[in-house]
């Protein structure tokens, strides 16, 4: 992971950003680690909205910074001012979307191309809870998903993970 910056009391700043398409769930996977809260129905974000969530790594304090951002395509060209310093990006699809999983490049290639060299990579395929309970609604399969996080892993470091509410 790119280097944190320390603050005050030796504390460290980490920001992380979590990227994709409009509806894809970035809002319900802040909410969920921050707040531990599960919220089936969110609004849409507009520009950006901001998380807080100190951790204790190894006895180091980091104050994580989350940048959930607006994933309608208006929003598109200040949402690369978000990447900028970013240690971690996220970048999430909707296995029951299949045009959010296809979007995942382009969100990769505006990171390349805006966020800093070392940044770290995570590709989250959302909405487990829908696909295994219904597979006709699953659009992306896990291996496709795992297929492609493996390529990026290649080329520069990244994991899939999978989510769904607990």
């Amino acid at each position: 992971m790119a280097a944190f910056t320390a603050s005050a009391a030796s504390k460290q700043d980490a920001k992380v950003v979590i990227l994709g398409a409009s509806g894809v769930g970035k809002t319900c996977i802040g909410l969920r680690f921050v707040k531990d809260q599960f919220v089936p129905y969110t609004a849409s974000t507009i520009g950006a909205s901001f998380l807080v969530k100190e951790l204790s790594i190894s006895g180091q304090k980091i104050m994580l910074q989350i940048w959930d951002t607006a994933g309608q395509e208006r929003f598109r060209t200040i949402s690369s001012t978000y990447y900028r310093g970013a240690h971690g990006i996220i970048v999430v699809y909707d296995i029951t979307n299949m045009d959010s999983f296809k979007n995942v490049k382009r969100w990769l290639t505006e990171i390349d191309k805006y966020a800093r060299d070392n940044v770290s990579k995570l590709l989250v395929g959302n909405k487990m809870d829908f696909g295994d309970s219904d597979a006709k609604l699953r659009q992306v399969s896990h291996s496709k998903g795992k297929e492609y996080a493996a390529q990026l892993r290649r080329n520069s470091g990244a994991i899939l993970l999978r989510c769904w509410p607990i």
